[in-house]
């Protein structure tokens, strides 16, 4: 688990795809192959099914730790996340080696939505006081959702086929399917593919996920198909487990008299950079809805995209694909935003 909860820090403070590659590369050639096949499936964006909710893992931290129901409360209004709340509250982790990844999983947080909370309370406080330093928040985000990290499906196919030495097609192909973490399945990636009655792509998964392997830069440091300067409007707490700085943006364009969020990144900010905004949101923060901070349109950045679609589920109708900043324009005022108008130019065919 130690060995997880590092890569997923890592990944969160890396900017660059070709970094976190490398990463995950590293990665799999030094864990066993059963914590390898947990992390991809992790990493895959499947979640696990147990019927906890982050407010009843912030129920039992508070029963184990014995804090103050007030105390929590304080902790969560500058935290903002639920799970990372619940895992600060605890006490220090026990001495001793923590378990591995493959061994939490398949001994405790896999059967879990098979009992009531009377019987998970104990288990949780089992395994919880077993984790090394900093593992908590880590094991509360697979608890209760899917691994958000900020990395693609493609970058993810990459480093595995730079690991197995096999052709990414054949890798996405077993990755659309549905299969079951363990050691047989993550080293049965780098056998050959054998045929299966046709190589035609048979379900709109696998063909979405073949287009953006087609599609996605690879952070090499090529120049975006796209360009468009947009103002900060809201800000989040990044759900790293460090330093819970507000890194998540939300950006806008204009439309007419109005500010219309268009995109929530904050990939490609450097260190300084992340820590200069955060001290800004939080020192103009005009209003707030749970972690969500509203702050003064002012913060003026570059931000190059590879796609746009139409799409009917963003207030915008605009879906931005592959966003990253690529400059934040101190100097420029919110009357230099682009417009949705201009947006809508750069849309797909």
């Amino acid at each position: 688990m130690r060995r997880f909860t590092q890569l997923f820090h890592d990944l969160d403070e890396r900017n660059r795809p070709g970094d976190k590659r490398l990463l995950l590369e590293a990665y799999f050639r030094s864990v066993p192959a059963e914590d390898a096949a947990w992390s991809l499936w992790f990493l895959w964006g499947n979640r696990l099914r147990t019927g906890i909710s982050p407010r009843r893992l912030k129920k039992w931290a508070l029963e184990i730790s014995g804090c103050p129901a007030w105390l929590a409360e304080t902790c969560q209004s500058t935290v903002g996340d639920l799970g990372e709340t619940a895992a600060l509250l605890l006490p220090p982790a026990a001495a001793g080696p923590p378990p591995s990844l493959s061994r939490l999983m398949e001994r405790y947080l896999k059967g879990l939505y098979c009992w009531d909370e009377g019987f998970q309370f104990p288990l949780y406080r089992e395994f919880i006081q077993s984790l090394g330093p900093g593992e908590a928040p880590l094991v509360h985000k697979l608890l209760t959702g899917p691994l958000r990290i900020g990395l693609s499906k493609r970058l993810l196919v990459k480093a595995l086929a730079n690991h197995f030495q096999v052709p990414p097609a054949d890798l996405a192909m077993r990755l659309a399917a549905d299969w079951k973490p363990g050691a047989a399945f993550f080293r049965s990636l780098g056998r050959p593919l054998e045929a299966s009655g046709g190589t035609e792509v048979r379900d709109l998964k696998l063909a979405r996920l073949l287009q953006d392997l087609e599609d996605e830069p690879d952070g090499s440091g090529e120049e975006p198909r796209y360009r468009a300067r947009l103002v900060l409007i809201y800000a989040q707490a990044g759900r790293g487990g460090g330093q819970q700085l507000f890194t998540e943006l939300t950006l806008a364009a204009r439309d007419g008299e109005r500010l219309v969020g268009v995109v929530k990144t904050g990939r490609g900010l450097e260190p300084p950079e992340k820590k200069a905004l955060d001290r800004w949101i939080r020192e103009n923060t005009l209003a707030r809805r749970g972690p969500v901070r509203t702050v003064p349109a002012e913060m003026v950045f570059e931000v190059g995209f590879e796609r746009l679609r139409p799409s009917r589920r963003h207030k915008s109708g605009l879906e931005i694909r592959y966003p990253r900043i690529l400059a934040w324009l101190r100097e420029a005022g919110p009357e230099t935003v682009d417009t949705l108008d201009r947006l809508r130019e750069c849309r797909d065919v």
